[in-house]
C-alpha cells in the first residue's frame, strides 16, 4: 500500500475493474470456500493497524504475556528472549522463551514459569491439567520452589520430590 500512497483505511480503491476498500478480504472479490470468517470480523481493526504503521504512530499495544516479559527484564530476565510466537492453550494465551515459558489469561494474570517448576508443570499437562494457568511466578521457600495455580499449588523440593496440592 505504501508504495502506491494508499493509505491503509481508503474507502475505496480501484482494482482490476472494480471499487474496494485497501485492505479486502476474498470474499469481497467473488464467492470463496475460505474459512476466513474470524479474520474477515477483523478486518476493520487490521486496517486501523495498517493505518498507525503508516502514520509512524506506536506499534499495538502489548499483549499480557509481552508486557509482563518486559516487565521482568524482557531480553535479560530469567527467561531470556522469545523462542515462539504466542498461541491458544487451553483458554488462554501461552508463550515459550529461553529459558520459560509465559502463560497468560483473562481474569487471571499473565506469569512466568521457569526451571523446575515450569518442567513439574508441564509432565502435568500444563495449563490443561488440574492446575490450570499459573497465579504467581515461581517463589522460593525454605526446602525448594513454588507456584501457585488457579487450582492449587505445586511444590518442587531440594530432594527433586514434587507435591501437587489441589484445592477442593
Amino acid at each position: 500500500l505504501s508504495l502506491y500512497n494508499i493509505p491503509a483505511n481508503a474507502p475505496r480503491v480501484y482494482v482490476k475493474n472494480r471499487w474496494l476498500q485497501a485492505i479486502n478480504g476474498h470474499r469481497d472479490v467473488g464467492q470463496t470456500a475460505c474459512p476466513g470468517r474470524y479474520l474477515y470480523a477483523k478486518l476493520p481493526y487490521l486496517r486501523a493497524l495498517a493505518r498507525s504503521v503508516q502514520n509512524g504512530a506506536q506499534r499495538a499495544r502489548d499483549t499480557a504475556i509481552t508486557a509482563r516479559w518486559k516487565a521482568i527484564g524482557g531480553y535479560r530476565s530469567v527467561l531470556g528472549g522469545p523462542r515462539a510466537a504466542e498461541h491458544s492453550v487451553a483458554g488462554g494465551r501461552a508463550r515459550r522463551f529461553q529459558k520459560g515459558r509465559i502463560y497468560a489469561k483473562y481474569g487471571v494474570g499473565a506469569f512466568e514459569l521457569h526451571g523446575k517448576v515450569l518442567k513439574a508443570y508441564l509432565r502435568r499437562g500444563a495449563a490443561a491439567s488440574r492446575l490450570g494457568f499459573p497465579r504467581t511466578a515461581p517463589t522460593r521457600f525454605k526446602r525448594g520452589t513454588l507456584a501457585r495455580f488457579e487450582h492449587g499449588v505445586l511444590k518442587v523440593f531440594r530432594s527433586g520430590r514434587v507435591k501437587v496440592i489441589l484445592r477442593r
